[in-house]
Protein backbone atom coordinates (compact mmCIF):
# COMPACT_ATOMS: atom_id res chain seq x y z
CA UNK A 1 0.00 0.00 0.00
CA UNK A 2 1.31 3.45 -0.89
CA UNK A 3 1.84 5.68 2.10
CA UNK A 4 1.47 9.38 1.36
CA UNK A 5 1.24 12.59 3.35
CA UNK A 6 -2.28 13.39 4.44
CA UNK A 7 -4.21 15.69 6.71
CA UNK A 8 -4.08 13.23 9.62
CA UNK A 9 -0.49 12.05 9.30
CA UNK A 10 2.95 13.49 8.89
CA UNK A 11 5.62 11.60 6.96
CA UNK A 12 9.32 12.24 7.32
CA UNK A 13 11.61 11.37 4.40
CA UNK A 14 15.12 10.20 5.23
CA UNK A 15 17.31 10.68 2.16
CA UNK A 16 20.73 9.41 1.12
CA UNK A 17 22.60 10.27 -2.07
CA UNK A 18 21.42 13.86 -2.40
CA UNK A 19 22.79 17.06 -0.92
CA UNK A 20 20.27 19.57 0.48
CA UNK A 21 20.45 22.86 -1.36
CA UNK A 22 18.74 25.11 -3.91
CA UNK A 23 20.51 26.42 -6.99
CA UNK A 24 17.39 28.06 -8.43
CA UNK A 25 16.50 31.73 -8.32
CA UNK A 26 14.83 32.28 -4.92
CA UNK A 27 12.83 35.19 -6.37
CA UNK A 28 11.40 33.13 -9.23
CA UNK A 29 9.08 30.22 -8.30
CA UNK A 30 9.44 28.80 -11.81
CA UNK A 31 13.21 28.51 -11.40
CA UNK A 32 13.93 24.92 -10.34
CA UNK A 33 17.00 23.77 -8.49
CA UNK A 34 19.57 21.41 -9.92
CA UNK A 35 19.63 17.94 -8.35
CA UNK A 36 22.65 18.03 -6.06
CA UNK A 37 24.22 14.57 -5.74
CA UNK A 38 26.33 13.27 -2.87
CA UNK A 39 29.56 11.96 -4.45
CA UNK A 40 30.31 9.80 -1.38
CA UNK A 41 27.01 7.88 -1.53
CA UNK A 42 27.44 4.08 -1.49
CA UNK A 43 24.47 1.82 -0.86
CA UNK A 44 26.05 -1.42 -2.06
CA UNK A 45 28.48 -2.32 0.72
CA UNK A 46 27.31 -5.05 3.11
CA UNK A 47 27.64 -2.91 6.22
CA UNK A 48 25.44 -0.23 4.57
CA UNK A 49 22.68 -2.77 3.89
CA UNK A 50 22.81 -4.07 7.46
CA UNK A 51 22.91 -0.56 8.91
CA UNK A 52 19.83 0.54 6.92
CA UNK A 53 17.82 -2.43 8.20
CA UNK A 54 18.84 -1.61 11.76
CA UNK A 55 18.09 2.08 11.15
CA UNK A 56 14.48 1.23 10.22
CA UNK A 57 13.99 -0.78 13.40
CA UNK A 58 15.46 1.96 15.58
CA UNK A 59 13.39 4.78 14.07
CA UNK A 60 10.17 2.90 14.74
CA UNK A 61 10.96 2.71 18.48
CA UNK A 62 11.61 6.45 18.93
CA UNK A 63 9.08 8.58 20.87
CA UNK A 64 8.75 11.02 17.95
CA UNK A 65 7.69 8.22 15.54
CA UNK A 66 4.42 6.28 15.55
CA UNK A 67 6.04 2.96 14.63
CA UNK A 68 4.42 3.03 11.19
CA UNK A 69 6.90 3.29 8.36
CA UNK A 70 7.53 2.70 4.68
CA UNK A 71 10.99 1.20 4.95
CA UNK A 72 12.16 0.77 1.35
CA UNK A 73 15.06 -1.47 2.29
CA UNK A 74 12.71 -3.87 4.13
CA UNK A 75 10.33 -3.97 1.18
CA UNK A 76 13.28 -4.86 -1.01
CA UNK A 77 14.48 -7.56 1.40
CA UNK A 78 11.01 -9.15 1.44
CA UNK A 79 11.10 -9.30 -2.37
CA UNK A 80 14.67 -10.67 -2.38
CA UNK A 81 13.62 -13.60 -0.17
CA UNK A 82 11.26 -14.74 -2.94
CA UNK A 83 14.04 -14.75 -5.58
CA UNK A 84 16.31 -17.65 -6.52
CA UNK A 85 20.08 -17.37 -6.51
CA UNK A 86 21.08 -18.28 -10.11
CA UNK A 87 24.34 -19.81 -8.89
CA UNK A 88 22.92 -22.16 -6.25
CA UNK A 89 19.30 -22.38 -7.36
CA UNK A 90 18.19 -21.69 -3.78
CA UNK A 91 16.21 -18.79 -2.42
CA UNK A 92 18.09 -15.81 -1.05
CA UNK A 93 17.94 -15.62 2.74
CA UNK A 94 17.80 -11.82 2.78
CA UNK A 95 20.30 -9.01 3.22
CA UNK A 96 23.19 -8.34 3.11
CA UNK A 97 24.14 -9.38 -0.40
CA UNK A 98 27.36 -8.96 -2.38
CA UNK A 99 27.59 -5.47 -3.86
CA UNK A 100 27.03 -6.44 -7.51
CA UNK A 101 24.18 -8.80 -6.64
CA UNK A 102 22.53 -6.15 -4.48
CA UNK A 103 22.79 -3.57 -7.27
CA UNK A 104 21.38 -5.88 -9.96
CA UNK A 105 18.49 -7.09 -7.81
CA UNK A 106 17.62 -3.57 -6.63
CA UNK A 107 17.49 -2.30 -10.21
CA UNK A 108 15.36 -5.30 -11.25
CA UNK A 109 12.99 -4.80 -8.32
CA UNK A 110 12.67 -1.13 -9.19
CA UNK A 111 11.24 -1.99 -12.61
CA UNK A 112 8.53 -4.15 -10.99
CA UNK A 113 7.21 -1.72 -8.39
CA UNK A 114 4.99 1.29 -8.86
CA UNK A 115 5.94 4.90 -9.40
CA UNK A 116 5.65 5.54 -5.66
CA UNK A 117 8.69 3.31 -4.94
CA UNK A 118 10.53 4.26 -8.12
CA UNK A 119 10.64 7.88 -6.98
CA UNK A 120 12.52 6.76 -3.88
CA UNK A 121 15.28 4.94 -5.77
CA UNK A 122 17.08 7.29 -8.12
CA UNK A 123 19.11 5.86 -11.00
CA UNK A 124 21.76 7.34 -13.29
CA UNK A 125 19.81 7.21 -16.56
CA UNK A 126 16.83 8.95 -14.98
CA UNK A 127 19.08 11.70 -13.65
CA UNK A 128 20.70 12.18 -17.06
CA UNK A 129 17.29 12.42 -18.76
CA UNK A 130 16.37 15.08 -16.24
CA UNK A 131 19.53 17.04 -17.01
CA UNK A 132 18.75 16.88 -20.75
CA UNK A 133 15.23 18.17 -20.17
CA UNK A 134 16.58 21.01 -18.01
CA UNK A 135 19.04 21.98 -20.73
CA UNK A 136 16.22 21.88 -23.29
CA UNK A 137 14.10 24.12 -21.06
CA UNK A 138 16.93 26.61 -20.62
CA UNK A 139 17.26 26.77 -24.42
CA UNK A 140 13.59 27.55 -24.91
CA UNK A 141 12.25 24.01 -25.09
CA UNK A 142 8.99 22.79 -23.58
CA UNK A 143 8.89 22.96 -19.79
CA UNK A 144 8.37 19.75 -17.88
CA UNK A 145 5.24 20.07 -15.75
CA UNK A 146 5.67 17.02 -13.49
CA UNK A 147 5.50 17.18 -9.71
CA UNK A 148 9.04 15.84 -9.12
CA UNK A 149 11.43 17.60 -11.45
CA UNK A 150 14.01 14.85 -10.94
CA UNK A 151 11.61 11.94 -11.71
CA UNK A 152 10.76 11.18 -15.34
CA UNK A 153 9.45 7.65 -15.21
CA UNK A 154 11.77 4.83 -14.27
CA UNK A 155 10.39 1.44 -15.29
CA UNK A 156 13.29 0.91 -17.72
CA UNK A 157 16.85 0.28 -16.57
CA UNK A 158 19.73 1.15 -18.90
CA UNK A 159 22.93 -0.84 -18.93
CA UNK A 160 25.44 0.76 -16.61
CA UNK A 161 22.75 2.29 -14.37
CA UNK A 162 23.66 2.96 -10.76
CA UNK A 163 21.56 3.90 -7.75
CA UNK A 164 22.27 7.58 -7.02
CA UNK A 165 19.84 8.26 -4.19
CA UNK A 166 17.67 6.29 -1.76
CA UNK A 167 14.68 7.42 0.32
CA UNK A 168 12.71 5.87 3.21
CA UNK A 169 9.60 7.23 4.95
CA UNK A 170 8.56 7.21 8.61
CA UNK A 171 5.41 8.52 10.27
CA UNK A 172 5.90 11.25 12.87
CA UNK A 173 3.63 11.89 15.84
CA UNK A 174 2.73 15.43 14.72
CA UNK A 175 0.56 16.86 11.96
CA UNK A 176 1.12 19.98 9.89
CA UNK A 177 -1.64 21.84 11.73
CA UNK A 178 -0.38 21.05 15.24
CA UNK A 179 0.67 24.00 17.46
CA UNK A 180 3.85 25.76 16.40
CA UNK A 181 5.84 24.81 19.50
CA UNK A 182 4.91 21.12 19.16
CA UNK A 183 6.13 21.05 15.57
CA UNK A 184 9.26 22.96 16.58
CA UNK A 185 10.02 20.51 19.39
CA UNK A 186 9.59 17.48 17.15
CA UNK A 187 11.67 18.99 14.34
CA UNK A 188 14.63 19.39 16.68
CA UNK A 189 14.09 15.89 18.10
CA UNK A 190 14.28 14.42 14.59
CA UNK A 191 17.22 16.64 13.71
CA UNK A 192 19.28 15.69 16.77
CA UNK A 193 18.54 11.96 16.40
CA UNK A 194 19.23 11.86 12.64
CA UNK A 195 22.51 13.76 13.08
CA UNK A 196 23.56 11.33 15.79
CA UNK A 197 22.73 8.27 13.66
CA UNK A 198 24.47 9.65 10.58
CA UNK A 199 27.65 10.11 12.58
CA UNK A 200 27.59 6.34 13.24
CA UNK A 201 26.67 5.34 9.68
CA UNK A 202 29.01 3.60 7.22
CA UNK A 203 31.16 5.92 5.11
CA UNK A 204 28.82 6.04 2.11
CA UNK A 205 25.71 6.94 4.15
CA UNK A 206 26.99 9.62 6.52
CA UNK A 207 25.58 12.58 4.59
CA UNK A 208 21.97 11.45 4.88
CA UNK A 209 19.37 14.00 5.94
CA UNK A 210 15.62 14.28 6.48
CA UNK A 211 12.78 16.48 5.28
CA UNK A 212 9.02 16.67 5.53
CA UNK A 213 6.29 18.79 3.99
CA UNK A 214 4.92 19.30 7.50
CA UNK A 215 8.23 20.61 8.82
CA UNK A 216 8.49 22.76 5.71
CA UNK A 217 5.17 24.32 6.69
CA UNK A 218 6.49 24.80 10.24
CA UNK A 219 9.58 26.53 8.83
CA UNK A 220 7.33 28.80 6.76
CA UNK A 221 5.44 29.71 9.92
CA UNK A 222 8.75 30.29 11.71
CA UNK A 223 9.90 32.69 9.01
CA UNK A 224 6.56 34.49 9.12
CA UNK A 225 6.72 34.73 12.91
CA UNK A 226 10.25 36.11 12.80
CA UNK A 227 9.19 38.51 10.04
CA UNK A 228 6.21 39.65 12.11
CA UNK A 229 8.48 40.50 15.05
CA UNK A 230 10.99 42.19 12.75
CA UNK A 231 8.32 44.19 10.91
CA UNK A 232 6.78 45.25 14.24
CA UNK A 233 10.13 46.51 15.54
CA UNK A 234 10.96 48.17 12.23
CA UNK A 235 7.55 49.82 12.01
CA UNK A 236 7.79 51.14 15.57
CA UNK A 237 11.27 52.50 14.80
CA UNK A 238 10.01 54.22 11.63
CA UNK A 239 6.97 55.55 13.51
CA UNK A 240 9.32 56.90 16.17
CA UNK A 241 11.37 58.70 13.52
CA UNK A 242 8.28 60.10 11.75
CA UNK A 243 6.75 61.33 15.02
CA UNK A 244 9.99 62.99 16.04
CA UNK A 245 10.40 64.69 12.65
CA UNK A 246 6.77 65.88 12.70
CA UNK A 247 6.91 67.54 16.12
CA UNK A 248 10.59 67.66 17.08
CA UNK A 249 9.77 66.92 20.71
CA UNK A 250 11.56 64.06 22.45
CA UNK A 251 8.94 63.79 25.23
CA UNK A 252 5.98 63.60 22.82
CA UNK A 253 7.86 61.04 20.73
CA UNK A 254 8.49 58.89 23.80
CA UNK A 255 4.84 59.07 24.93
CA UNK A 256 3.62 58.22 21.41
CA UNK A 257 5.92 55.22 21.01
CA UNK A 258 4.88 53.84 24.42
CA UNK A 259 1.20 54.27 23.43
CA UNK A 260 1.78 52.45 20.12
CA UNK A 261 3.57 49.64 21.94
CA UNK A 262 0.64 49.34 24.36
CA UNK A 263 -1.76 49.04 21.41
CA UNK A 264 0.34 46.22 19.95
CA UNK A 265 0.45 44.38 23.27
CA UNK A 266 -3.30 44.71 23.96
CA UNK A 267 -4.31 43.58 20.47
CA UNK A 268 -1.91 40.61 20.62
CA UNK A 269 -3.10 39.69 24.12
CA UNK A 270 -6.73 39.79 23.00
CA UNK A 271 -5.92 37.58 20.01
CA UNK A 272 -4.27 35.04 22.34
CA UNK A 273 -7.28 35.19 24.68
CA UNK A 274 -9.47 34.40 21.65
CA UNK A 275 -7.46 31.20 21.16
CA UNK A 276 -5.33 32.36 18.24
CA UNK A 277 -1.76 31.21 17.76
CA UNK A 278 0.86 33.10 15.79
CA UNK A 279 0.80 31.32 12.48
CA UNK A 280 0.99 32.26 8.82
CA UNK A 281 -2.21 34.34 8.71
CA UNK A 282 -1.72 35.99 12.08
CA UNK A 283 1.83 37.03 11.20
CA UNK A 284 0.60 38.89 8.12
CA UNK A 285 -2.15 40.58 10.15
CA UNK A 286 0.22 41.70 12.89
CA UNK A 287 2.70 43.04 10.35
CA UNK A 288 -0.06 45.35 9.07
CA UNK A 289 -1.26 46.13 12.59
CA UNK A 290 1.71 48.36 13.45
CA UNK A 291 0.99 50.83 10.69
CA UNK A 292 -2.68 51.05 11.65
CA UNK A 293 -1.90 51.62 15.33
CA UNK A 294 0.23 54.72 14.66
CA UNK A 295 -2.33 56.98 12.99
CA UNK A 296 -4.46 58.23 15.87
CA UNK A 297 -1.55 58.64 18.27
CA UNK A 298 0.41 60.73 15.75
CA UNK A 299 -2.57 63.02 15.13
CA UNK A 300 -3.13 63.77 18.81
CA UNK A 301 0.59 64.27 19.51
CA UNK A 302 0.97 66.65 16.58
CA UNK A 303 -2.14 68.61 17.54
CA UNK A 304 -0.80 68.95 21.10
CA UNK A 305 2.51 70.27 19.77
CA UNK A 306 0.80 72.80 17.47
CA UNK A 307 -1.48 74.17 20.21
CA UNK A 308 -0.60 77.74 21.23
CA UNK A 309 -2.05 77.32 24.74
CA UNK A 310 0.33 77.63 27.67
CA UNK A 311 -0.81 74.99 30.18
CA UNK A 312 -0.79 71.22 29.70
CA UNK A 313 -4.52 70.96 30.30
CA UNK A 314 -5.37 73.60 27.72
CA UNK A 315 -2.99 72.15 25.13
CA UNK A 316 -4.49 68.72 25.67
CA UNK A 317 -8.05 70.06 25.31
CA UNK A 318 -7.07 71.84 22.11
CA UNK A 319 -5.65 68.58 20.73
CA UNK A 320 -8.77 66.60 21.70
CA UNK A 321 -11.17 69.22 20.27
CA UNK A 322 -9.15 69.52 17.07
CA UNK A 323 -8.49 65.83 16.39
CA UNK A 324 -11.00 63.96 18.57
CA UNK A 325 -13.95 64.01 16.12
CA UNK A 326 -11.84 63.09 13.03
CA UNK A 327 -10.18 60.28 14.98
CA UNK A 328 -13.55 59.00 16.21
CA UNK A 329 -15.10 59.00 12.73
CA UNK A 330 -12.00 57.37 11.27
CA UNK A 331 -12.17 54.63 13.91
CA UNK A 332 -15.88 54.01 13.27
CA UNK A 333 -15.56 53.92 9.46
CA UNK A 334 -12.51 51.64 9.56
CA UNK A 335 -14.19 49.33 12.09
CA UNK A 336 -17.26 49.08 9.87
CA UNK A 337 -15.10 48.13 6.90
CA UNK A 338 -13.47 45.49 9.10
CA UNK A 339 -16.88 44.18 10.19
CA UNK A 340 -17.85 43.62 6.56
CA UNK A 341 -14.97 41.16 6.25
CA UNK A 342 -16.75 38.79 8.68
CA UNK A 343 -19.09 37.85 5.84
CA UNK A 344 -16.18 36.39 3.84
CA UNK A 345 -15.51 32.66 3.57
CA UNK A 346 -11.72 32.98 3.45
CA UNK A 347 -10.19 32.72 6.93
CA UNK A 348 -7.53 35.37 6.29
CA UNK A 349 -10.13 38.07 5.62
CA UNK A 350 -12.09 37.14 8.72
CA UNK A 351 -8.98 37.35 10.92
CA UNK A 352 -7.86 40.54 9.26
CA UNK A 353 -11.28 42.07 9.93
CA UNK A 354 -10.98 41.09 13.60
CA UNK A 355 -7.47 42.59 13.84
CA UNK A 356 -8.69 45.77 12.14
CA UNK A 357 -11.58 46.25 14.59
CA UNK A 358 -9.43 45.46 17.62
CA UNK A 359 -6.76 47.90 16.48
CA UNK A 360 -9.27 50.70 15.98
CA UNK A 361 -10.91 50.05 19.35
CA UNK A 362 -7.66 49.89 21.31
CA UNK A 363 -6.12 52.84 19.44
CA UNK A 364 -9.10 55.04 20.29
CA UNK A 365 -9.15 53.72 23.86
CA UNK A 366 -5.41 54.25 24.30
CA UNK A 367 -5.75 57.92 23.39
CA UNK A 368 -8.24 58.71 26.17
CA UNK A 369 -7.10 56.17 28.76
CA UNK A 370 -3.35 56.60 28.40
CA UNK A 371 -2.07 59.40 26.15
CA UNK A 372 -4.51 62.20 27.07
CA UNK A 373 -4.18 61.71 30.86
CA UNK A 374 -0.40 61.49 30.46
CA UNK A 375 -0.31 64.76 28.52
CA UNK A 376 -2.45 66.49 31.16
CA UNK A 377 -0.14 65.28 33.94
CA UNK A 378 3.28 65.53 32.31
CA UNK A 379 2.94 66.89 28.79
CA UNK A 380 5.75 69.12 27.53
CA UNK A 381 5.16 72.86 27.62
CA UNK A 382 7.19 75.66 26.17
CA UNK A 383 10.48 74.35 24.81
CA UNK A 384 10.66 71.42 27.23
CA UNK A 385 11.93 68.41 25.22
CA UNK A 386 11.87 70.42 21.96
CA UNK A 387 14.98 69.31 20.04
CA UNK A 388 14.37 71.82 17.26
CA UNK A 389 14.27 74.71 19.72
CA UNK A 390 17.48 73.46 21.31
CA UNK A 391 19.17 73.42 17.89
CA UNK A 392 17.96 76.96 17.13
CA UNK A 393 19.25 78.16 20.49
CA UNK A 394 22.60 76.49 19.86
CA UNK A 395 22.93 78.15 16.45
CA UNK A 396 22.10 81.57 17.88
CA UNK A 397 24.71 81.19 20.62
CA UNK A 398 27.35 80.40 17.96
CA UNK A 399 26.38 83.51 16.01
Amino acid sequence: EDLVDGGETSWVNVIWGLTPGDTGNPNNPASKSEVLLDPTFNLYQSEAQTWLLRFCDEVETQPFATGRSDCTIKRFEDWVKDQDDPQTGERYTGLPLPANTFRDLMLEWRTQVGEYIQKRIGITSEYERGQEIRRSNSNGGNHYQGGDHYYYGGDVVVEGDDIIYFVMQFEATVKWNDPYNRLKSQFYEWSAWIDDKMSEAPEGLRLGFFNSADFHWWDTNKQMKDSAYMSAMLSVAIACAVIFVSNGNVILTLYSVVAIFCILVTVASTAVAMGWELGFLEAICFAILVGLSCDFIVHIAHAYKESEAETRREKTLDAVWAMGPPVLFAAVSTSLSGALLFSCNILFYIKFGAILMLTMAYSFLMIFVFLVPLLVLAGPTGNWGDAFALCRKSNKSKD
